[in-house]
């Protein structure tokens, strides 16, 4: 996921701006394993990586990117997820992603040691994002 601000919509394209910030989504093992027995995710012969084994997660909930996600039809998961998180960004922030696996400014490194450029915890705005697997 990026998050823009001060471009402009031209011709159907966002264009120009910054990219303020780079992170990841994460979905809870339990939808991840249900969303997988579902076409065309069945189909797929790869391991899936759990939250535990996930070296970006680091098991800080909605905090960390741990989307909350709600079948659209209970009892129904074929018909897909909804899912949200509030966001805070810094307007005045800019991330190119460059080695970035996710996380925020690039994500906590297998070290456990936060990138020298990490956000703080005072975002002067917000945003909203929500995510649809189906």
């Amino acid at each position: 996921m990026k998050v823009h601000t001060g471009g402009e919509k031209e011709d159907g394209t966002y264009e120009g701006g910054k990219v303020n910030y780079t992170g990841q989504f994460f979905f809870d093992d339990e939808i991840a394993q249900q969303i997988f027995t579902l076409e065309p995710y069945s189909q797929h012969s790869g391991s899936c990586t759990t939250l535990d084994n996930d070296m970006v997660y680091d098991g800080g909930g909605a905090a960390s990117g741990l989307l909350t996600l709600k079948a659209v039809k209970t009892g129904n998961p074929a018909r897909g997820y909804r899912g949200s998180l509030t966001l805070g960004i810094d307007p005045d922030a800019e991330n190119t992603g460059a080695g970035s696996g996710g996380g925020g400014e690039g994500g906590t490194p297998p070290s456990g040691e936060p990138p020298a450029d990490a956000p703080t915890d005072s975002a002067s705005a917000s945003a909203s994002a929500s995510a649809s697997a189906s």
